[in-house]
């Protein structure tokens, strides 16, 4: 399983000069908690930053900035860490690991967004691969049984 094939497709996206505010409306209306900031270049989004709702909260509500006058490139994170689209889950993690961080875009060869993968989607396919291992051997334990018989 590869990065590509794990990822969320659907991402919200913004403008690096649309404010806090604007960012706060499109995750309530996405239902997610963060959003990719985006430059349009050839008709590709190419990733520059990334804005969570713990953003908002700590880089503007908690220290009282307006936010309609904050814009996306003076909260989002300096560094934008990112994974190719074949990149191995594996590798994925250990790069969420390395990093500190729980979401990466995922970028094809033009380094154009394709997705996003967040740390609780690969536990979520963890747990269903283990789930999955789990019935196998119950179901070669029932196999078992009935041969001794």
């Amino acid at each position: 399983m590869n990065a590509g094939e794990l990822c969320i497709r659907e991402v919200v996206t913004a403008l690096p000069e649309d404010t806090a505010e604007s960012a706060a409306c499109q995750m309530r209306e996405g239902h997610v908690g963060d959003l990719v900031v985006v430059n349009a270049r050839d008709g590709r989004n190419l990733p520059v930053g990334i804005v969570t709702d713990r953003d908002l909260v700590l880089k503007v509500i908690a220290v009282g900035r307006q936010p309609a006058e904050v814009r996306l490139e003076q909260i989002m994170g300096q560094v934008l860490v990112t994974v190719d689209e074949h990149t191995e889950i594996s590798a994925v993690l250990d790069g969420m690991k390395e990093n500190g961080v729980r979401r990466m875009p995922v970028i094809n060869a033009e380094g154009g967004l394709i997705g996003i993968l967040t740390y609780d989607d690969m536990v979520e396919w963890f747990a269903e691969e283990l789930a999955a291992m789990v019935t196998l051997v119950h179901k070669e334990q029932r196999l078992e049984r009935t041969l001794d018989r």
